[in-house]
């Protein structure tokens, strides 16, 4: 399956589901953000796009992605006083990427169906 356009669909993606969570509970700069998305997009594409999704199903996925993203985010408020954002913020923010991503999961899904056939 050719990577790009998946890779390029999660990335707009995470980027506005994070845009939205900084805008409503939190402050980020901008050098921040792009390494939060650069950290979380490999991650959640080759662990939980690739892996668990191919092993599993959606909703093991969007639960991996959930839990992928408290962590990230988390770890990234923790390390940097570039970020923040309190707990509500990080639980928030990993719910509306665990809901873009099944949304994802499924373009996904049609995506490597139409290319199979």
């Amino acid at each position: 399956m050719n990577n790009v356009t998946p890779l390029l669909a999660k990335v707009g993606l995470n980027t506005l589901a994070l845009v939205a969570l900084f805008s409503l509970f939190g402050q980020i700069t901008v050098s921040a953000f792009v390494i939060v998305v650069a950290v979380l997009v490999p991650l959640g594409y080759v662990f939980g796009d690739i892996g668990v999704l191919k092993a599993t199903d959606n909703i093991a996925a969007t639960l991996f992605d959930f839990g992928l993203g408290i962590i990230v985010l988390w770890l990234a408020q923790a390390s940097t006083p570039a970020i923040q954002l309190n707990i509500t913020g990080v639980i928030f923010g990993a719910g509306v990427l665990a809901v873009t991503e099944y949304f994802f999961h499924v373009f996904l899904a049609r995506t490597r169906l139409r290319q199979e056939t």
